[in-house]
Formats: C-alpha cells, sequence, structure tokens
C-alpha cells in the first residue's frame, strides 16, 4: 500500500515533535506541496494520505512516536485540511525523476560543477543518490520547465565536486543553470558554470 510509506515518511519526521501544532501542521503541509515523497507529485501524496485516513487502517505502529493514534489522526485531518485550503496548489520548482531514466544522460557532458560534498547535496535536496555505472552516483530532476538534468558523483578525479548534466534541449546551458539554482537554491558560489 502506498499510503502506508507515505504515512510512514510524515511519521518519522514526527519522531521528535513534542506537540502536533499548528506549526508543525503547516510544516509538513508545505513539504507535502514543495517536496512530496519518494518520486510522487503533491497531488499523488495528498491522494495517499486521504487513502490513509479513510482506510480505518491503524496509523501508528510502524514508526516509534510519542503521540497515541487517535492524536496523530487528529494531526493529519489537520495536514489534509490544510493542504485543502492552500490549493490551488504552486507547480514545485523540480520534481525527482526515476533513476530508471538515467540512460537518457548516456553521452551528456556537465554544464555545471557543484562545490559541495554529495552528503550536503543530498541533504538540500532531501534526496538521496542511487548507484548508476562503474562507481558513480546520479541524482534526476526535471525542472519546472519540463528540462531534466542529473547530478553526477564522482565525475572528475580527485574531486568531490558534482557535475550537473543536462539532456539536450532548446533552452540553452546558462538558462538552465539558473533554472536549477533557482529552483534548488544552490548559489553562485557553490556553482560554476563550464
Amino acid at each position: 500500500m502506498l499510503w502506508r510509506a507515505i504515512i510512514n515518511g510524515i511519521l518519522h519526521n514526527l519522531q521528535f515533535s513534542r506537540q502536533l501544532d499548528d506549526r508543525v501542521v503547516e510544516r509538513v503541509a508545505q513539504r507535502i506541496i514543495k517536496r512530496p515523497q519518494f518520486d510522487l507529485t503533491p497531488e499523488e501524496e495528498y491522494t495517499a494520505l486521504t487513502e490513509a485516513l479513510r482506510s480505518g487502517d491503524p496509523l501508528v505502529g510502524d514508526i516509534p512516536l510519542r503521540h497515541d493514534e487517535p492524536s496523530v489522526r487528529e494531526f493529519l485531518i489537520k495536514v489534509q485540511n490544510r493542504l485543502d485550503a492552500l490549493r490551488p496548489w504552486p507547480a514545485p520548482p523540480y520534481l525527482y525523476v526515476d533513476i530508471a531514466n538515467w540512460n537518457r544522460f548516456d553521452g551528456a557532458r556537465p554544464i555545471a560543477r557543484i562545490h559541495l560534498w554529495y552528503i550536503d547535496v543530498q541533504g538540500r535536496l532531501q534526496r538521496g543518490f542511487s548507484k548508476v555505472d562503474a562507481g558513480r552516483e546520479a541524482l534526476l530532476l526535471r525542472l519546472e520547465s519540463g528540462a531534466e538534468v542529473a547530478l553526477v558523483t564522482p565525475w572528475w578525479i580527485g574531486s568531490d565536486d558534482i557535475a550537473l548534466m543536462r539532456i539536450p534541449s532548446a533552452l540553452s546551458a546558462e538558462h538552465l543553470l539558473a533554472e536549477f539554482k533557482a529552483a534548488t537554491g544552490f548559489t553562485d558560489d557553490e556553482v560554476t558554470a563550464l
């Protein structure tokens, strides 16, 4: 059941929340809108949340929490209501692309270097890199324009920098790099165009 994984993901982030107040409701709702779990859209995550609440199955149990079932259920209903109140949701600045699509980057060359360790990049993007070939790992994103980019590590011998690669598109490398930085929050100091 997809909804079980979604609920566990939400509850995992609540393990250390002392109170399930409106501030936490807002934080979870914003995360669903801006950074949905797995490769889902915000609407798909919302649908999974709705299915969980309608199922009648226990929602607490897989993740150790200080909150009981009725409190968690009430909290998730508040998250659902807050999501409804925030409609229409803005398009997310980027979506994750399944690593199975790595072959589309065959022959691609880097357009930029990200001067951060991959662990820091994973934390910033809230997504892990996946093994793709010969000791390399990648993270694939689709930007709001529809352009797809890959963050690849390691790329350069003796460097922890991450290569930013793109699938050929009508967008110039400069435009794509600007869109990538705006979407992800990486700064000019952290990314160098090639």
